[in-house]
Protein backbone atom coordinates (compact mmCIF):
# COMPACT_ATOMS: atom_id res chain seq x y z
CA UNK A 1 0.00 0.00 0.00
CA UNK A 2 1.20 3.41 -1.09
CA UNK A 3 0.77 6.29 1.62
CA UNK A 4 -0.33 9.93 0.29
CA UNK A 5 -1.72 13.11 1.52
CA UNK A 6 -4.46 14.90 -0.46
CA UNK A 7 -6.13 18.26 -0.08
CA UNK A 8 -9.41 18.10 1.93
CA UNK A 9 -12.05 20.47 2.92
CA UNK A 10 -11.79 19.94 6.46
CA UNK A 11 -9.70 18.62 9.42
CA UNK A 12 -10.20 15.26 10.04
CA UNK A 13 -8.15 15.12 13.17
CA UNK A 14 -7.13 17.51 15.93
CA UNK A 15 -4.94 20.33 15.08
CA UNK A 16 -2.11 20.24 18.07
CA UNK A 17 1.09 21.11 15.88
CA UNK A 18 2.86 24.30 13.87
CA UNK A 19 4.94 24.14 11.08
CA UNK A 20 7.60 26.80 10.85
CA UNK A 21 9.15 27.01 7.42
CA UNK A 22 12.95 28.44 7.61
CA UNK A 23 16.19 27.28 8.09
CA UNK A 24 17.77 28.93 11.01
CA UNK A 25 17.03 28.00 14.27
CA UNK A 26 17.53 31.73 15.82
CA UNK A 27 14.23 32.40 13.56
CA UNK A 28 12.30 29.18 15.12
CA UNK A 29 13.01 30.37 18.47
CA UNK A 30 12.14 34.03 17.49
CA UNK A 31 8.84 33.02 16.37
CA UNK A 32 8.61 30.70 19.63
CA UNK A 33 8.64 34.26 21.44
CA UNK A 34 6.27 36.12 19.26
CA UNK A 35 3.04 33.46 19.83
CA UNK A 36 3.82 33.46 23.67
CA UNK A 37 5.22 29.94 23.39
CA UNK A 38 8.01 28.90 25.77
CA UNK A 39 10.59 26.27 25.61
CA UNK A 40 9.01 23.95 28.26
CA UNK A 41 5.79 23.68 26.65
CA UNK A 42 6.74 22.42 23.09
CA UNK A 43 8.59 19.82 21.32
CA UNK A 44 10.76 21.37 18.23
CA UNK A 45 11.92 18.80 15.82
CA UNK A 46 13.54 20.01 12.46
CA UNK A 47 13.09 18.93 9.04
CA UNK A 48 15.25 18.66 6.65
CA UNK A 49 14.79 19.82 2.87
CA UNK A 50 14.79 18.08 -0.48
CA UNK A 51 18.08 18.96 -1.28
CA UNK A 52 21.13 17.73 0.83
CA UNK A 53 22.60 18.89 3.92
CA UNK A 54 19.11 21.99 3.83
CA UNK A 55 16.83 22.36 6.66
CA UNK A 56 13.30 22.97 5.31
CA UNK A 57 12.41 24.09 8.37
CA UNK A 58 10.65 22.76 11.99
CA UNK A 59 7.54 21.00 13.48
CA UNK A 60 6.26 22.61 16.78
CA UNK A 61 4.28 20.11 18.89
CA UNK A 62 2.00 21.75 21.37
CA UNK A 63 2.59 19.45 24.95
CA UNK A 64 -1.24 21.17 25.94
CA UNK A 65 -2.21 20.69 22.67
CA UNK A 66 -4.01 24.52 22.73
CA UNK A 67 -3.37 26.36 19.77
CA UNK A 68 -1.62 30.06 20.36
CA UNK A 69 -4.00 32.87 19.37
CA UNK A 70 -1.25 34.51 17.20
CA UNK A 71 0.13 31.85 15.04
CA UNK A 72 1.53 34.72 11.79
CA UNK A 73 1.84 33.10 8.60
CA UNK A 74 2.78 29.80 10.16
CA UNK A 75 0.99 26.61 9.20
CA UNK A 76 -0.98 24.24 11.68
CA UNK A 77 -0.59 20.93 11.27
CA UNK A 78 -3.28 17.99 12.52
CA UNK A 79 -2.16 15.31 14.56
CA UNK A 80 -2.88 11.53 13.77
CA UNK A 81 -2.91 9.98 17.20
CA UNK A 82 0.20 11.46 17.87
CA UNK A 83 1.70 9.38 15.03
CA UNK A 84 1.91 11.24 11.79
CA UNK A 85 1.63 15.12 11.55
CA UNK A 86 -0.68 16.51 8.71
CA UNK A 87 -0.79 19.83 7.21
CA UNK A 88 -4.46 21.52 8.15
CA UNK A 89 -6.59 20.93 5.28
CA UNK A 90 -5.19 18.20 4.10
CA UNK A 91 -5.72 14.00 4.70
CA UNK A 92 -4.68 10.86 4.14
CA UNK A 93 -5.01 8.46 0.76
CA UNK A 94 -5.93 6.00 1.72
CA UNK A 95 -8.37 6.86 4.32
CA UNK A 96 -7.27 4.64 6.86
CA UNK A 97 -7.91 3.54 10.12
CA UNK A 98 -6.03 4.31 14.08
CA UNK A 99 -4.85 0.72 14.39
CA UNK A 100 -3.49 0.43 11.41
CA UNK A 101 -1.87 3.92 11.78
CA UNK A 102 0.04 2.44 15.06
CA UNK A 103 0.61 -0.62 13.07
CA UNK A 104 2.55 1.26 10.13
CA UNK A 105 4.60 3.51 12.33
CA UNK A 106 4.65 1.41 15.51
CA UNK A 107 6.83 3.17 17.77
CA UNK A 108 7.83 5.83 15.38
CA UNK A 109 6.72 9.58 14.53
CA UNK A 110 6.30 11.12 10.70
CA UNK A 111 5.90 14.45 9.60
CA UNK A 112 3.88 14.58 5.96
CA UNK A 113 4.38 17.39 3.89
CA UNK A 114 3.67 18.26 0.17
CA UNK A 115 6.95 20.18 0.35
CA UNK A 116 9.28 17.14 1.87
CA UNK A 117 7.02 14.14 1.84
CA UNK A 118 7.43 11.88 4.85
CA UNK A 119 9.95 12.36 7.19
CA UNK A 120 10.72 11.14 10.47
CA UNK A 121 10.99 13.07 13.62
CA UNK A 122 13.79 11.35 15.41
CA UNK A 123 15.69 13.90 16.48
CA UNK A 124 14.25 16.99 19.07
CA UNK A 125 16.22 20.39 19.09
CA UNK A 126 18.28 20.04 21.89
CA UNK A 127 18.22 23.98 23.34
CA UNK A 128 20.88 23.59 25.51
CA UNK A 129 23.20 22.60 23.69
CA UNK A 130 22.39 25.51 20.68
CA UNK A 131 22.22 28.25 23.54
CA UNK A 132 25.19 29.97 24.76
CA UNK A 133 24.48 31.92 27.93
CA UNK A 134 27.91 33.44 28.46
CA UNK A 135 27.36 35.61 25.23
CA UNK A 136 25.40 39.00 26.85
CA UNK A 137 24.39 41.40 24.55
CA UNK A 138 23.78 44.87 25.85
CA UNK A 139 20.53 46.44 25.95
CA UNK A 140 20.79 49.38 24.26
CA UNK A 141 17.91 51.04 24.70
CA UNK A 142 16.84 54.21 22.18
CA UNK A 143 13.95 57.04 23.29
CA UNK A 144 11.93 57.63 20.33
CA UNK A 145 11.56 61.33 18.96
CA UNK A 146 8.69 63.24 20.33
CA UNK A 147 5.65 62.32 18.21
CA UNK A 148 3.40 64.85 16.35
CA UNK A 149 0.05 64.81 17.69
CA UNK A 150 -2.45 64.33 15.31
CA UNK A 151 -5.75 65.48 16.47
CA UNK A 152 -8.83 62.84 15.92
CA UNK A 153 -11.40 66.33 15.85
CA UNK A 154 -10.86 69.80 14.41
CA UNK A 155 -12.14 71.97 17.60
CA UNK A 156 -11.17 75.46 15.43
CA UNK A 157 -10.03 76.84 12.21
CA UNK A 158 -8.95 80.54 12.09
CA UNK A 159 -7.15 83.05 10.21
CA UNK A 160 -4.24 84.53 12.17
CA UNK A 161 -4.30 88.57 12.13
CA UNK A 162 -2.29 90.43 10.59
CA UNK A 163 -1.35 94.32 12.26
CA UNK A 164 -3.27 97.03 10.34
CA UNK A 165 -0.29 98.47 9.75
CA UNK A 166 1.24 96.18 8.09
CA UNK A 167 -2.12 94.67 6.12
CA UNK A 168 -2.47 98.77 5.01
CA UNK A 169 1.42 98.46 3.77
CA UNK A 170 0.90 95.39 1.55
CA UNK A 171 -2.40 97.03 0.08
CA UNK A 172 -0.97 96.42 -3.29
CA UNK A 173 1.89 95.72 -6.00
CA UNK A 174 3.72 98.04 -7.80
CA UNK A 175 2.99 98.98 -11.50
CA UNK A 176 5.13 100.29 -14.03
CA UNK A 177 4.01 103.38 -16.04
CA UNK A 178 3.33 102.14 -19.81
CA UNK A 179 3.15 106.08 -21.20
CA UNK A 180 5.65 108.65 -21.04
CA UNK A 181 4.52 112.28 -20.79
CA UNK A 182 5.75 113.97 -24.11
CA UNK A 183 5.83 117.54 -22.49
CA UNK A 184 8.29 118.71 -19.62
CA UNK A 185 6.94 120.27 -16.96
CA UNK A 186 7.28 124.26 -16.01
CA UNK A 187 11.00 125.08 -14.89
CA UNK A 188 11.43 126.80 -11.87
CA UNK A 189 12.10 130.70 -14.38
CA UNK A 190 8.75 129.80 -15.78
CA UNK A 191 6.96 129.60 -12.48
CA UNK A 192 8.09 132.95 -11.42
CA UNK A 193 7.56 134.39 -14.85
CA UNK A 194 3.76 133.05 -14.73
CA UNK A 195 2.94 134.67 -11.23
CA UNK A 196 4.76 137.48 -12.47
CA UNK A 197 2.88 137.74 -15.37
CA UNK A 198 -0.37 137.15 -13.99
CA UNK A 199 0.24 140.16 -11.29
CA UNK A 200 1.15 142.47 -14.41
CA UNK A 201 -1.47 141.88 -17.18
CA UNK A 202 -3.65 139.67 -15.65
CA UNK A 203 -5.95 138.13 -18.05
CA UNK A 204 -6.58 141.39 -19.83
CA UNK A 205 -6.01 145.14 -19.63
CA UNK A 206 -6.15 146.82 -16.66
CA UNK A 207 -6.54 143.50 -14.54
CA UNK A 208 -3.11 143.16 -13.05
CA UNK A 209 -3.14 142.63 -9.49
CA UNK A 210 0.60 144.55 -9.02
CA UNK A 211 0.12 148.49 -8.82
CA UNK A 212 1.69 149.26 -12.19
CA UNK A 213 -1.77 149.15 -13.90
CA UNK A 214 -2.78 152.25 -16.33
CA UNK A 215 -3.47 154.31 -13.81
CA UNK A 216 -0.20 154.04 -11.97
CA UNK A 217 2.23 156.07 -15.04
CA UNK A 218 3.67 152.94 -15.40
CA UNK A 219 2.59 152.01 -18.80
CA UNK A 220 2.97 155.78 -19.80
CA UNK A 221 6.14 155.67 -18.24
CA UNK A 222 7.02 153.08 -20.78
CA UNK A 223 5.88 155.17 -23.63
CA UNK A 224 8.00 158.07 -22.67
CA UNK A 225 11.46 155.74 -22.68
CA UNK A 226 10.93 153.58 -25.16
CA UNK A 227 9.81 154.28 -29.15
CA UNK A 228 5.78 155.16 -29.77
CA UNK A 229 3.96 151.68 -29.56
CA UNK A 230 6.39 149.80 -27.84
CA UNK A 231 4.70 149.53 -24.72
CA UNK A 232 1.50 148.71 -26.41
CA UNK A 233 3.81 145.61 -28.30
CA UNK A 234 5.51 144.50 -24.98
CA UNK A 235 1.72 144.43 -22.95
CA UNK A 236 0.30 142.39 -25.90
CA UNK A 237 3.59 140.19 -25.88
CA UNK A 238 3.47 139.39 -21.89
CA UNK A 239 -0.41 138.83 -22.17
CA UNK A 240 0.40 136.38 -24.61
CA UNK A 241 2.92 134.66 -22.77
CA UNK A 242 0.96 134.16 -19.70
CA UNK A 243 -1.84 132.69 -22.30
CA UNK A 244 0.33 130.25 -23.32
CA UNK A 245 1.68 128.92 -19.86
CA UNK A 246 -2.13 129.28 -18.79
CA UNK A 247 -2.57 126.88 -21.78
CA UNK A 248 -0.13 124.60 -21.27
CA UNK A 249 -1.25 124.20 -17.71
CA UNK A 250 -4.53 123.38 -19.10
CA UNK A 251 -2.81 120.98 -21.29
CA UNK A 252 -1.33 119.18 -18.47
CA UNK A 253 -5.00 119.04 -16.35
CA UNK A 254 -6.79 117.90 -19.89
CA UNK A 255 -4.22 115.41 -20.37
CA UNK A 256 -4.72 113.67 -16.66
CA UNK A 257 -8.98 114.10 -17.14
CA UNK A 258 -8.38 111.87 -20.31
CA UNK A 259 -5.87 109.12 -19.14
CA UNK A 260 -8.08 108.78 -16.36
CA UNK A 261 -11.32 108.16 -18.95
CA UNK A 262 -9.08 106.04 -21.24
CA UNK A 263 -6.58 104.28 -18.71
CA UNK A 264 -7.69 104.96 -14.81
CA UNK A 265 -4.69 102.63 -13.78
CA UNK A 266 -2.33 104.32 -15.60
CA UNK A 267 -4.04 107.87 -15.13
CA UNK A 268 -4.47 107.02 -11.29
CA UNK A 269 -0.41 107.02 -10.70
CA UNK A 270 0.01 110.48 -11.80
CA UNK A 271 -3.24 111.62 -10.48
CA UNK A 272 -2.88 114.14 -7.26
CA UNK A 273 -4.89 114.12 -3.93
CA UNK A 274 -7.80 116.53 -3.44
CA UNK A 275 -7.76 118.34 -0.48
CA UNK A 276 -11.40 119.33 0.58
CA UNK A 277 -10.32 122.30 2.60
CA UNK A 278 -9.62 124.15 0.02
CA UNK A 279 -5.89 124.47 -0.35
CA UNK A 280 -5.29 122.42 -3.45
CA UNK A 281 -8.19 125.01 -5.08
CA UNK A 282 -7.30 128.19 -7.10
CA UNK A 283 -7.12 131.40 -5.33
CA UNK A 284 -6.64 134.58 -6.87
CA UNK A 285 -4.42 136.00 -3.97
CA UNK A 286 -1.16 134.67 -2.68
CA UNK A 287 1.57 132.21 -4.69
CA UNK A 288 -0.36 129.75 -6.76
CA UNK A 289 1.83 126.96 -7.86
CA UNK A 290 0.34 125.76 -11.29
CA UNK A 291 -0.74 122.10 -11.76
CA UNK A 292 1.51 119.82 -13.18
CA UNK A 293 1.65 116.64 -14.98
CA UNK A 294 4.59 113.87 -13.05
CA UNK A 295 4.06 110.56 -11.33
CA UNK A 296 3.38 110.76 -7.99
CA UNK A 297 2.61 106.84 -7.29
CA UNK A 298 5.04 104.56 -7.62
CA UNK A 299 1.87 101.56 -6.85
CA UNK A 300 -1.94 102.14 -5.57
CA UNK A 301 -0.04 100.90 -1.98
CA UNK A 302 -2.44 102.98 0.49
CA UNK A 303 0.74 103.90 3.03
CA UNK A 304 2.61 104.48 -0.06
CA UNK A 305 4.71 107.96 0.20
CA UNK A 306 4.93 110.34 -2.29
CA UNK A 307 7.64 110.12 -4.96
CA UNK A 308 10.34 112.92 -5.28
CA UNK A 309 8.73 115.47 -7.25
CA UNK A 310 10.62 115.69 -10.81
CA UNK A 311 12.88 118.14 -11.64
CA UNK A 312 11.52 121.85 -11.90
CA UNK A 313 8.49 120.13 -10.04
CA UNK A 314 6.99 122.03 -7.06
CA UNK A 315 4.73 121.49 -4.19
CA UNK A 316 0.95 121.06 -4.08
CA UNK A 317 -0.82 122.44 -7.15
CA UNK A 318 -3.60 124.60 -6.99
CA UNK A 319 -6.51 124.04 -9.52
CA UNK A 320 -9.46 126.82 -10.47
CA UNK A 321 -12.23 125.75 -8.68
CA UNK A 322 -14.29 124.53 -11.92
CA UNK A 323 -11.36 122.38 -12.30
CA UNK A 324 -10.93 120.88 -8.81
CA UNK A 325 -14.80 119.51 -9.03
CA UNK A 326 -13.93 118.09 -12.51
CA UNK A 327 -11.45 115.78 -11.30
CA UNK A 328 -12.99 115.06 -7.89
CA UNK A 329 -16.03 113.97 -10.18
CA UNK A 330 -13.51 111.96 -12.79
CA UNK A 331 -12.07 110.08 -9.65
CA UNK A 332 -15.50 109.29 -8.73
CA UNK A 333 -16.36 107.79 -11.80
CA UNK A 334 -12.81 106.35 -12.14
CA UNK A 335 -13.41 104.42 -8.38
CA UNK A 336 -16.94 103.17 -9.55
CA UNK A 337 -15.47 101.88 -13.02
CA UNK A 338 -13.25 100.13 -10.70
CA UNK A 339 -16.16 98.56 -8.27
CA UNK A 340 -17.95 97.30 -11.77
CA UNK A 341 -14.93 95.30 -12.39
CA UNK A 342 -14.47 94.15 -9.12
CA UNK A 343 -10.85 95.69 -8.60
CA UNK A 344 -12.08 97.20 -4.77
CA UNK A 345 -8.45 97.52 -3.85
CA UNK A 346 -7.72 99.82 -6.99
CA UNK A 347 -11.21 101.40 -6.16
CA UNK A 348 -9.91 101.90 -2.37
CA UNK A 349 -7.27 103.68 -3.07
CA UNK A 350 -8.63 106.44 -5.26
CA UNK A 351 -10.99 106.94 -1.93
CA UNK A 352 -8.56 107.07 0.54
CA UNK A 353 -5.43 108.86 -1.61
CA UNK A 354 -7.22 111.06 -3.68
CA UNK A 355 -10.63 111.78 -2.74
CA UNK A 356 -9.52 111.16 1.03
CA UNK A 357 -13.24 109.08 1.98
CA UNK A 358 -12.14 106.56 4.14
CA UNK A 359 -15.49 105.43 4.66
CA UNK A 360 -15.75 104.82 1.13
CA UNK A 361 -12.85 102.85 0.77
CA UNK A 362 -14.09 100.71 3.95
CA UNK A 363 -16.97 100.00 2.48
CA UNK A 364 -15.64 99.32 -0.97
CA UNK A 365 -13.16 96.39 0.47
CA UNK A 366 -16.00 94.77 2.79
CA UNK A 367 -17.97 94.68 -0.58
CA UNK A 368 -14.63 93.23 -1.88
CA UNK A 369 -15.13 90.82 0.97
CA UNK A 370 -11.30 92.24 1.81
CA UNK A 371 -12.22 91.72 4.96
CA UNK A 372 -8.55 92.02 6.45
CA UNK A 373 -8.07 95.38 4.85
CA UNK A 374 -11.37 96.89 5.15
CA UNK A 375 -11.20 95.92 9.14
CA UNK A 376 -7.80 98.23 9.12
CA UNK A 377 -9.33 101.18 7.64
CA UNK A 378 -12.37 100.83 10.12
CA UNK A 379 -9.55 100.85 12.66
CA UNK A 380 -6.75 103.29 11.63
CA UNK A 381 -8.34 105.95 9.76
CA UNK A 382 -12.14 105.93 11.45
CA UNK A 383 -11.88 104.61 15.08
CA UNK A 384 -14.74 102.04 14.01
CA UNK A 385 -14.46 99.26 16.34
CA UNK A 386 -17.61 97.88 16.09
CA UNK A 387 -17.50 97.59 11.70
CA UNK A 388 -14.19 96.11 12.01
CA UNK A 389 -14.82 93.39 14.29
CA UNK A 390 -17.45 92.39 11.70
CA UNK A 391 -15.36 92.61 9.54
CA UNK A 392 -12.67 90.61 10.84
CA UNK A 393 -15.13 88.11 12.06
CA UNK A 394 -16.49 87.80 8.29
CA UNK A 395 -13.05 86.79 7.74
CA UNK A 396 -12.62 84.37 10.00
CA UNK A 397 -10.31 86.27 12.26
CA UNK A 398 -11.97 85.56 15.18
CA UNK A 399 -9.31 86.27 17.78
CA UNK A 400 -8.94 90.16 16.49
CA UNK A 401 -12.41 90.20 16.32
CA UNK A 402 -12.90 88.85 19.84
CA UNK A 403 -10.56 91.31 20.97
CA UNK A 404 -12.00 94.29 19.72
CA UNK A 405 -15.72 92.55 20.98
CA UNK A 406 -13.91 92.45 24.62
CA UNK A 407 -13.12 96.42 24.34
CA UNK A 408 -16.82 97.09 23.32
CA UNK A 409 -17.68 95.43 26.15
CA UNK A 410 -20.36 93.00 23.82
CA UNK A 411 -20.03 90.56 26.31
CA UNK A 412 -22.93 88.14 24.41
CA UNK A 413 -21.04 88.76 20.86
CA UNK A 414 -17.47 87.35 22.59
CA UNK A 415 -19.05 84.50 23.58
CA UNK A 416 -20.71 83.17 20.31
CA UNK A 417 -17.00 84.09 18.67
CA UNK A 418 -15.56 81.54 21.14
CA UNK A 419 -18.27 79.41 20.57
CA UNK A 420 -16.89 79.54 16.76
CA UNK A 421 -13.60 78.56 17.83
CA UNK A 422 -14.93 75.66 20.09
CA UNK A 423 -13.80 77.23 23.47
CA UNK A 424 -16.90 76.55 25.31
CA UNK A 425 -15.10 77.25 29.12
CA UNK A 426 -14.37 81.05 28.01
CA UNK A 427 -17.86 81.46 25.94
CA UNK A 428 -20.04 80.54 28.81
CA UNK A 429 -17.93 82.99 30.83
CA UNK A 430 -19.01 85.78 28.95
CA UNK A 431 -22.53 84.59 28.42
CA UNK A 432 -22.58 84.80 31.98
CA UNK A 433 -21.18 88.77 32.35
CA UNK A 434 -23.89 89.33 29.88
CA UNK A 435 -26.48 87.48 31.64
CA UNK A 436 -25.27 89.22 34.73
CA UNK A 437 -25.68 92.97 32.61
CA UNK A 438 -29.61 92.03 31.57
CA UNK A 439 -30.09 90.91 35.47
CA UNK A 440 -29.05 94.52 36.49
CA UNK A 441 -32.06 95.79 34.58
CA UNK A 442 -34.48 93.20 35.36
CA UNK A 443 -34.78 92.09 32.07
CA UNK A 444 -34.89 88.45 32.83
CA UNK A 445 -36.24 87.59 29.02
CA UNK A 446 -33.17 88.44 27.74
CA UNK A 447 -30.76 86.76 30.37
CA UNK A 448 -33.24 83.80 29.87
CA UNK A 449 -33.30 83.46 26.34
CA UNK A 450 -29.03 83.40 26.31
CA UNK A 451 -28.73 80.11 29.06
CA UNK A 452 -31.79 78.80 26.76
CA UNK A 453 -30.56 79.27 23.10
CA UNK A 454 -26.51 79.79 23.78
CA UNK A 455 -25.91 77.74 26.75
CA UNK A 456 -28.24 75.40 26.53
CA UNK A 457 -29.31 75.18 30.30
CA UNK A 458 -33.03 75.19 30.66
CA UNK A 459 -33.09 74.59 34.16
CA UNK A 460 -31.44 78.00 34.77
CA UNK A 461 -33.42 79.30 31.98
CA UNK A 462 -36.59 78.53 33.38
CA UNK A 463 -35.76 79.50 37.28
CA UNK A 464 -34.77 82.81 35.99
CA UNK A 465 -38.30 83.36 34.27
CA UNK A 466 -40.20 81.76 37.24
CA UNK A 467 -38.37 84.61 39.07
CA UNK A 468 -39.53 87.08 36.77
CA UNK A 469 -42.86 85.60 37.07
CA UNK A 470 -43.03 85.95 40.64
CA UNK A 471 -41.58 89.73 40.95
CA UNK A 472 -43.87 90.98 38.13
CA UNK A 473 -40.96 91.70 36.06
CA UNK A 474 -42.53 92.08 32.42
CA UNK A 475 -44.51 88.98 34.08
CA UNK A 476 -46.73 87.87 30.90
CA UNK A 477 -43.74 87.51 28.58
CA UNK A 478 -41.53 85.74 31.26
CA UNK A 479 -43.97 83.03 31.78
CA UNK A 480 -45.18 82.57 28.20
CA UNK A 481 -41.21 81.96 27.61
CA UNK A 482 -41.46 79.77 30.58
CA UNK A 483 -43.65 77.70 29.21
CA UNK A 484 -42.14 77.61 25.58
CA UNK A 485 -39.51 75.93 27.31
CA UNK A 486 -41.77 72.80 27.46
CA UNK A 487 -43.56 73.45 24.15
CA UNK A 488 -44.32 69.52 22.74
CA UNK A 489 -43.24 68.05 26.16
CA UNK A 490 -46.28 65.96 28.21
CA UNK A 491 -44.40 68.40 30.96
CA UNK A 492 -46.23 71.60 29.96
CA UNK A 493 -49.61 70.68 31.82
CA UNK A 494 -47.57 70.09 34.66
CA UNK A 495 -45.81 73.13 34.78
CA UNK A 496 -48.97 74.99 33.74
CA UNK A 497 -50.78 73.37 37.20
CA UNK A 498 -47.49 73.84 38.91
CA UNK A 499 -47.23 77.73 38.34
CA UNK A 500 -50.94 78.43 39.01
CA UNK A 501 -51.59 76.23 42.38
CA UNK A 502 -48.34 77.65 43.38
CA UNK A 503 -49.10 81.24 43.04
CA UNK A 504 -53.10 81.49 43.62
CA UNK A 505 -52.75 83.74 46.70
CA UNK A 506 -49.96 86.06 44.85
CA UNK A 507 -49.74 85.73 41.21
CA UNK A 508 -51.30 88.69 38.82
CA UNK A 509 -54.47 86.12 37.64
CA UNK A 510 -55.32 88.60 35.25
CA UNK A 511 -51.36 88.15 33.36
CA UNK A 512 -51.67 84.19 34.10
CA UNK A 513 -55.06 84.18 31.84
CA UNK A 514 -53.12 86.25 28.99
CA UNK A 515 -50.26 83.76 28.81
CA UNK A 516 -52.71 80.93 28.53
CA UNK A 517 -54.01 82.70 25.85
CA UNK A 518 -50.50 82.27 23.95
CA UNK A 519 -50.84 78.16 24.95
CA UNK A 520 -54.16 77.43 23.86
CA UNK A 521 -53.34 75.47 20.85
CA UNK A 522 -50.68 73.18 21.65
CA UNK A 523 -52.83 69.80 22.50
CA UNK A 524 -56.08 68.64 23.36
CA UNK A 525 -54.92 68.14 26.95
CA UNK A 526 -53.32 71.32 27.36
CA UNK A 527 -56.57 72.96 25.98
CA UNK A 528 -58.93 71.36 28.34
CA UNK A 529 -56.75 72.35 31.41
CA UNK A 530 -55.86 76.10 29.83
CA UNK A 531 -59.70 76.34 29.39
CA UNK A 532 -60.70 75.14 32.92
CA UNK A 533 -58.12 77.47 34.36
CA UNK A 534 -59.13 80.36 31.52
CA UNK A 535 -62.98 79.96 32.67
CA UNK A 536 -61.92 80.03 36.35
CA UNK A 537 -60.05 83.37 36.19
CA UNK A 538 -63.10 85.20 34.29
CA UNK A 539 -65.85 83.73 36.43
CA UNK A 540 -63.92 85.57 39.49
CA UNK A 541 -63.03 88.64 37.69
CA UNK A 542 -65.54 89.37 34.87
CA UNK A 543 -67.39 91.71 37.11
CA UNK A 544 -64.82 94.26 37.61
CA UNK A 545 -62.69 93.44 34.21
CA UNK A 546 -65.81 92.29 31.63
CA UNK A 547 -63.56 92.72 28.61
CA UNK A 548 -62.34 89.58 29.99
CA UNK A 549 -65.67 87.83 28.62
CA UNK A 550 -64.47 88.45 24.49
CA UNK A 551 -61.21 86.53 25.57
CA UNK A 552 -62.82 83.87 26.26
CA UNK A 553 -63.98 82.69 22.72
CA UNK A 554 -60.28 82.13 22.20
CA UNK A 555 -60.51 78.81 24.27
CA UNK A 556 -64.33 77.92 22.59
CA UNK A 557 -63.33 79.32 18.68
CA UNK A 558 -66.24 76.79 17.30
CA UNK A 559 -68.76 77.48 19.62
CA UNK A 560 -70.98 79.95 17.94
CA UNK A 561 -73.43 79.67 21.04
CA UNK A 562 -71.11 80.46 23.45
CA UNK A 563 -70.45 83.50 22.04
CA UNK A 564 -73.96 84.45 22.03
CA UNK A 565 -74.29 84.36 25.36
CA UNK A 566 -71.30 85.96 26.07
CA UNK A 567 -72.90 89.01 24.17
CA UNK A 568 -76.19 88.70 25.64
CA UNK A 569 -74.11 88.81 29.12
CA UNK A 570 -72.21 91.68 28.36
CA UNK A 571 -75.61 93.45 27.27
CA UNK A 572 -77.64 92.93 30.29
CA UNK A 573 -74.69 94.31 32.48
CA UNK A 574 -74.50 97.22 30.31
Amino acid sequence: MQLQIAPDKKNSYPVKSIFIKDSHVAVWLAELKQMGLGLSGVEVYPLAGTEANSIWGCLVILVSGKMPEERGKHLPAQSVNDKIYLPVYTSLHPNISIEEVNAICKDKRYAFHPDFGLAELDNEVDWNSLLDESIENPLVVIAPADSVYIPWQLKRLMVKEVPPEEVLKQMDAAVKPTEKMEEKPLSVMEKLKMNLLKKVVGDGPGEGTMDIGEGSGFWSMLDKLLPAGTSDGIRSKWQGDLKDLEERNKQEFEKLMEMLRKNPLEGLKYAMPLDFDGSSRGHRNGEDALFQLSKLWSSFAFLGALLPAPEGGGGIATLPVDSFWQLQQQYEQTAQELINRKDYRKAAFVYIKLLKNYQKAAETLEAGRIYDEAAAVYLKHLNNKQKAAECYEKGNIIEAAIKLQKELEAFEKVGDLYAVINMRKEANEHYGKEIERYMSKTQHVKAALIYKNKMNEIDNAAELLLEGWRKNADAVNCLNNYFALYHGSKKLTEKISMVYANGEKDINKLNFFHALKSQYGQSEEVNELSREIAFEIVAEHATTYPALLDDLKIFKPNDKLFVKDVMKYRTVKR
